[in-house]
Formats: C-alpha cells, sequence, structure tokens
C-alpha cells in the first residue's frame, strides 16, 4: 500500500487497531469498522486500556452491511428500513445499493422519519445497506436494523439483519 500500518491489540476488548497516517481501522469478532480516530499505541495498565491516537476530526458515523439477499435469488423490494440506536437525537439517513450483476448502485441518501425509520422502495437482487448519523459520539450503538420488503407481488415481509 506504499504506507507503514500499525496494528494494536486491544486485549481487554478484544479489538484489533489497524492504522495508516490517515485511517483506522478497528477489527473485532463481529466486524470491521471505519473510525475518526487513529490509534498509534494501546497498553494496559491495572485492568484499564490507555492509548496513543489522533483525532481526524471527522464526527459523522459511517456504517455498510454486508451483502443481504434474504436467503433467495429472486427481485425483490425494500419498502422500509429501521434502525434502533440508543440516542434518538441523531439525524440518521440511509442509502440502499442495489445489485442485479457485479456492482452495486447506490441511490440517494434518505433521511429517517420518527423511530429512525426510512421508508424507500429499491429493487434488486442483492442489497447492501449504508447508514451514517451526524455524531458518531452520540451513537453508544446500533440495536437492530429491521428491513421491510416484498418478493414479487407476495405480502410485505421482514428481516433483522442485526439484533435480536
Amino acid at each position: 500500500v506504499g504506507n507503514d500500518i500499525i496494528i494494536s491489540h486491544d486485549q481487554m476488548e478484544d479489538e484489533h487497531f489497524i492504522s495508516d497516517s490517515s485511517q483506522c481501522f478497528t477489527l473485532t469478532r463481529t466486524g470491521m469498522s471505519n473510525g475518526p480516530e487513529i490509534v498509534m499505541s494501546l497498553f494496559i495498565a491495572d485492568s484499564v486500556t490507555y492509548g496513543m491516537k489522533v483525532d481526524l476530526g471527522d464526527d459523522e458515523f459511517n456504517a455498510e452491511t454486508d451483502t443481504i439477499d434474504m436467503g433467495n435469488r429472486n427481485v425483490k423490494t425494500i419498502t422500509g428500513v429501521e434502525v434502533g440506536c440508543t440516542d434518538s437525537r441523531l439525524t440518521m439517513q440511509m442509502s440502499v445499493g442495489l445489485r442485479y450483476g457485479t456492482e452495486y448502485l447506490y441511490q440517494d441518501w434518505f433521511t429517517a422519519r420518527a423511530n429512525n425509520f426510512i421508508p424507500t422502495m429499491q429493487s434488486g437482487i442483492e442489497f447492501r445497506l449504508k447508514i451514517k448519523a451526524d455524531d458518531y459520539a452520540d451513537l453508544d450503538s446500533i440495536d437492530y436494523i429491521n428491513v421491510y420488503w416484498r418478493d414479487g407481488g407476495k405480502a410485505n415481509l421482514g428481516v433483522t439483519i442485526i439484533g435480536d
């Protein structure tokens, strides 16, 4: 890649931080994310993790799901997405990526309504969801993502892709 890479491991949380001079990725047992800080080093003292980091100045929260196909290869229509999070003051937005062949086509960003529900009508065989919010510091976690969809002319169906 042409850049020096720093890898730090937080043994308390079992997280790996993979950084270069411009970005940092966090690898956990459940996935990978890109954060607003570059982790330079970590150490543990008295069961507390300490570290050195550089703030990138970007407070926006961004997440993207893996491929979602609802368990079949038919053309489906997503009719809405509900994002459950711990802070309702956030302004959540979502973009649906849809794919029929090899590349995803991402739609415009939709702003969530009350209860972080995002109505949309997007058809495809496979999907990815991009979610963003104003300030990552106000978001403790995403508790669930419910995707509402139709398969052909059938009634609305739902699938939870994160959460219980």
